[in-house]
């Protein structure tokens, strides 16, 4: 806190919330826990402190949960039940925002980005166009998702800072468009970089799921 009291020293319109632990391993539920859910808190209380008019939380597509239904802003926060911390964290860090909001104590907007890719990233999702573009990619997972360009993303924030509404998430995600199969989005990055699709197919049997990757 004190730290976060020391950055909001000098007069700040707004605060853009970034950070978060993205790791899905058990083992790093409390670091998790203190960066996403603490994180979170002690920054509303520094951005309380320091008279900062608006908040713009960069949640995540997860903090809806495992959910077959097509998600908008309005559909239920399930990541609170997920057995994924990350899920949970998210969602509960979100919740957080919007209770400041509610109290008066900020002006708070949640965004929630779906799969995020930027150039030069080689973490997250990047992993997976990388090893296909290595040839090391085992196959095509079973499922669908959505992706979203960094650079949108950002252009989203800003656009959150001058919204007039608060109180509220934004969904970067587009729903009324058809949420693209792993296997075709494998299958076209592949001729990108230069691979042979049919490398990335596999039989059925073999592209059971054997966990789950949020």
């Amino acid at each position: 806190p004190l730290a976060l009291m020391a950055a909001l020293a000098t007069p700040t319109d707004c605060v853009f919330h970034v950070a978060a632990d993205t790791s899905t391993w058990r083992g790093h539920e409390a670091r998790q826990n203190r960066t996403n859910i603490d994180g979170t808190r002690n920054l509303i209380a520094a951005a309380k402190a320091a008279g900062v008019r608006r908040l713009v939380h960069t949640s995540s597509v997860s903090a809806f949960g495992q959910q077959e239904n097509v998600l908008d802003e309005h559909s239920p926060r399930l990541g609170k039940q997920s057995w994924i911390n990350y899920e949970r964290t998210k969602a509960i860090a979100e919740e957080l925002v919007l209770e400041a909001d509610a109290r008066g104590d900020i002006e708070a907007v949640v965004l929630n980005p779906a799969h995020i890719l930027c150039p030069g990233d080689t973490r997250n999702w990047a992993r997976m166009f990388i090893l296909l573009e290595q040839g090391k990619l085992p196959g095509a997972p079973p499922g669908s998702g959505t992706f979203a360009d960094v650079r949108e993303i950002a252009k989203a924030e800003l656009a959150a800072w001058r919204l007039p509404r608060h109180g509220e998430a934004v969904a970067e995600f587009v729903q009324r468009l058809p949420v693209p199969h792993m296997q075709p989005v494998q299958q076209r990055a592949s001729r990108r970089v230069g691979q042979r699709p049919e490398d990335f197919i596999h039989d059925e049997e073999n592209r059971q799921p054997k966990g789950c990757m949020s």
